[in-house]
């Protein structure tokens, strides 16, 4: 019994290091980053997961039309298996920043995983531009490894208040919809330009109609839509 006791207690510290103080210090972070950010007059698009050669070029395209950029958070797997579309976004006046390697969930990683995913993804990142320090954390979650690594350099984390979820929807209307009921000044909002789980209709195609109704709510209120840099 005193070694089951043992055993658990050991269990539970670990867990609270390793995951529940990185999410407390997340909460914090995460205040900083809106707090600052949200005295702006801009609104934030953001996009994580790619780049995607389906969503990708059509979402700059429209951006650039209107004489918007955006902020693309890009895995380290993706950026080296579609170059050209990395320097698609920052040749289009784009800000990239880094969004793991593999997009990892930190939570369900052990310590050494995360460290080889960091460092794949830090290499990486320094080979095509060594001043990108925009940080998205995978899933929006740090474990104390991650937590400690970012910390300990230059890195800024970049967070969100609007999260529509868009990787679910099957309706960009009433997704749009829902994001133009909260956007402000200063409001990041969180995409996703690649996406797989939608039969009936492809990826780019709801989330390039999202950004569209972005941008007319954008230009019909005099709001510029930006980058994070």
């Amino acid at each position: 019994m005193k070694l089951f006791i043992n055993t658990i207690t050991v269990l539970t510290i670990l867990l609270i290091v390793y995951i529940v103080i990185p999410h407390i210090c997340k909460k914090f972070m995460r205040l900083k980053f809106l707090s600052s950010i949200q005295k702006s007059n801009n609104i934030y698009l953001t996009f994580d997961d790619g780049p995607d050669p389906e969503s990708t070029p059509q979402i700059i395209e429209l951006l650039k039309l209107h004489g918007f950029t955006a902020t693309f958070f890009i895995t380290g797997k993706n950026g080296e298996k579609y170059p050209e579309l990395v320097k698609l976004i920052e040749n289009n006046g784009n800000s990239i920043g880094m969004h793991g390697y593999e997009h990892i969930h930190p939570w369900k990683t052990g310590p050494l995983k995360t460290i080889s995913d960091m460092q794949m993804m830090t290499q990486y990142f320094n080979k095509i531009n060594p001043s990108i320090n925009l940080y998205r954390p995978p899933y929006g979650k740090f474990n104390i490894v991650s937590l400690l690594y970012f910390l300990s350099g230059k890195t800024r984390s970049v967070f969100w208040d609007i999260d529509p979820e868009d990787y679910k929807s099957d309706n960009p209307e009433h997704t749009a919809l829902e994001i133009i009921k909260q956007v402000k000044p200063g409001s990041v909002i969180l995409l996703h330009d690649g996406r797989d789980n939608i039969e009936e209709q492809s990826p780019s195609v709801i989330t390039v109609s999202i950004v569209k109704s972005i941008i007319q709510f954008a230009i019909a209120n005099n709001l510029n839509i930006s980058g994070i840099r």
